[in-house]
């Protein structure tokens, strides 16, 4: 009866174990998909940026010339 009973709860412990496990995983991958969607989103974040940077510089360049022909 003694080796019956710990077998069980052996098994019942990697039961557990196996169940947190699984949780984790699903956890760590969840976590890994919100991550690359923030780095996706923070590329096009600075690409925005650099374009909208390259712009006004452009435009600046531009009204600072033609106010200097007036």
């Amino acid at each position: 009866l003694h080796k019956e009973y710990r077998r069980q709860r052996q098994m019942c412990i990697r039961d557990r174990f196996g169940d947190e496990a699984d949780a984790l995983q699903e956890q760590l991958t969840a976590e890994s998909a919100l991550a690359t969607a923030l780095c996706n989103t923070l590329k096009k974040f600075s690409e925005s940026i650099r374009f909208a940077a390259s712009e006004f510089i452009e435009l600046d360049t531009t009204g600072a010339s033609q106010m200097g022909k007036k």
